[in-house]
């Protein structure tokens, strides 16, 4: 939300659209699927080490 509300204040700011808010609105576009990918990486990590605590352990995951 915080980027949206920059993104506005820009704008204002800028009255028309200029190549940098088109740059900032490419970019608020192109930082979700990097956020989506590491919240992957981080569920991919932890089930990794949930496999590999239980197998040391002799136990089933579920």
């Amino acid at each position: 939300m915080l980027v949206i509300y920059v993104i506005a204040v820009i704008h204002q700011q800028t009255g028309e659209d200029s190549m940098d808010s088109t740059f900032i609105y490419g970019l608020y576009i192109l930082i979700w699927p990097a956020i989506t990918f590491g919240v992957l990486v981080l569920i991919c990590t932890a089930t990794y080490r949930d496999i590999k605590k239980a197998q040391r352990n002799n136990k089933d995951i579920i």
